[in-house]
């Protein structure tokens, strides 16, 4: 039954008339905390061979063990009714093959009359009889446990609405059952119809038994079963998952969950074993009517390039059966080609980590970016103060000064620029040493925008905070300090940033406007 979590240690009991009694008890409340606990457990493992009383949608329906036990059983008991029934539909197969096999004659391309082939649809009658069987006992055992979970409910006192009855199941029961019933019974085959050429047609052709490879379809329902989404899910909604408004799971989860888990190989089985029987039915259908066209071969290329809505060899189907085979193929095709774009889609976009890896390398890139700008601004502020330290200011009329304050403001402006690209997730941590160098070249901006601005709208370019803060009292555990969301920290940013920009631009065109006058014409750019 998978591993269950370890019990707990037993106490030793007091020695007296009631130790044996003291003992059962508390081994009681541990069988029955493990018991409560049992979706915690692995997905049960039993044999099939071997067979439970709880696999009786009655005996289900009236036990009184814990319901975590009784999810665990009823998994493993559809499990292997899923399992059982696809079996089955195996062993039918195999006597559909040999039956259409059999019948048609390579020598006239006709499906003849047969006594051996009638006794092989006897036998897959058989067979598809006691098909209709387990599937009602498999939709059976599901009211069984809807109607077990209603009790829960309605004894815990919610409202669970009305009981669950097969009629609730129906639809999906009736559709299932048409599936598994159309195949050709014994004797059915007699010459009964005449066509305008006077040809006699059997009443049942043998080609119907081709449909019955439509019963692969039970595969979902196994491959569901042994998905561990679909199989620990009760674990799932233990953990909230209803109660934020999830689904049930069921099959789509379960086939989405393996496609996206396993996609190339989902899709590549998917896709090839989707040929061979579509191909197949394809070839049974018309080899009576062009034998020498629609070979097995030519059948499962047509069918490949029906999947894509396309034609092959001018091949196309003279019978009213291979018509609607034909329409079938080409629905089929429509999903199958949209799980291979999936797969291509897929394929072209980036994953999570390869998204990162890009994300990564031009961050570290406009880094570099930046700390050769700072490098730029430095360098230039630098050479500047030498030559005057060296040489003294040139008398020029304040010329090469203001050429010098144009080329630092947009040497400047070109730095923040690229530092406000950067993703700094940590302002501490991602401190540019080389950016604290540059607060004399700071304090030249701000003298400059004292002089040409005044200096109240040169404080909007300061990059410390405003040093007037308000008093914080000693005792501060009685306030609550509430600290900005981030849609408020980067609203704050940006309109901190367009504030620098526009206080920029306005500095510049004063350098602008100062050096025309003083030169008569406009600033080198």
């Amino acid at each position: 039954m998978g591993v269950k979590p370890v019990p707990k240690p037993k106490k030793k009991a007091a020695a007296g008339p009631n130790a044996a009694t003291a003992e059962e008890a508390e081994a009681l409340v541990d069988q029955k905390d493990d018991l409560v606990s049992a979706h915690t457990w692995k997905p049960i493992k039993r044999s099939f061979l071997r067979s439970s009383p709880l696999e009786n949608s009655g005996v289900y329906l009236l036990s009184e063990l814990p319901m975590p036990v009784l999810h665990m059983e009823y998994d493993w008991a559809v499990k292997k009714k899923n399992v059982r029934l696809f079996i089955w539909v195996l062993v039918s197969l195999v006597f559909v093959i040999a039956e259409l096999e059999t019948a048609f004659d390579t020598t006239t391309y006709r499906y003849k009359v047969q006594e051996r082939c009638e006794i092989l649809k006897a036998c897959n009658s058989f067979i598809t009889t006691m098909l209709l069987y387990y599937l009602y006992d498999y939709y059976d055992y599901q009211v069984a446990g809807a109607k077990k979970e209603w009790y829960k409910s309605l004894y815990d006192g919610e409202n669970p609405g009305p009981m669950p009855t097969f009629g609730m199941y129906f639809p999906n029961f009736f559709l299932e059952f048409i599936i598994l019933a159309i195949h050709c019974v014994p004797y059915s085959d007699f010459r009964f119809w005449t066509d305008v050429t006077g040809a006699q047609k059997p009443f049942i052709s043998d080609k119907l038994n081709s449909l019955c490879l439509l019963r692969l379809y039970t595969v979902i329902r196994v491959v569901r079963d042994y998905t561990p989404i679909y199989s620990r899910r009760r674990l799932v909604y233990d953990g909230g998952y209803r109660e934020r408004g999830g689904p049930e799971i069921n099959y789509k989860l379960a086939m989405k969950a393996n496609m996206t888990i396993h996609e190339g190989v989902f899709v590549a089985i998917t896709y090839f074993s989707s040929l061979i029987v579509l191909g197949y039915i394809y070839h049974c259908c018309e080899r009576d009517w062009q034998p020498e066209v629609f070979t097995l071969v030519n059948c499962i290329w047509l069918t490949a390039f029906n999947f894509a809505a396309m034609d092959f060899n001018s091949m196309s189907p003279m019978s009213e059966f291979g018509t609607l085979v034909a329409m079938m193929v080409i629905v089929w095709g429509l999903i199958i080609l949209s799980m291979l774009v999936n797969v291509i889609f897929n394929a072209v976009v980036l994953t999570s980590y390869e998204g990162w890896a890009i994300d990564w390398l031009n961050q570290y890139e406009l880094c570099e970016e930046e700390r050769q700008a700072s490098a730029e601004v430095l360098a230039l502020w630098w050479n500047q103060k030498q030559e005057v330290k060296l040489k003294g200011a040139k008398q020029d009329g304040g010329e090469s000064e203001a050429a010098y304050l144009i080329r630092l403001v947009r040497s400047y402006k070109k730095l923040r620029e690229v530092s406000y690209l950067i993703n700094r997730n940590n302002p501490d941590a991602n401190v540019d040493p080389m950016t604290e160098i540059m607060i004399n070249m700071k304090d030249d901006l701000r003298g400059l925008a004292e002089k040409m601005l005044g200096q109240e709208d040169a404080k909007i370019a300061d990059d410390e905070p405003d040093p007037v803060a308000l008093p914080i009292p000693e005792d501060t555990s009685q306030f609550i300090i509430p600290e900005m969301s981030v849609v408020e920290q980067t609203a704050a940013m940006a309109a901190r940033v367009a504030q620098m920009e526009e206080v920029q631009s306005t500095v510049l065109r004063k350098i602008e406007q100062l050096y025309e006058q003083q030169k008569g014409t406009p600033p080198p750019q």
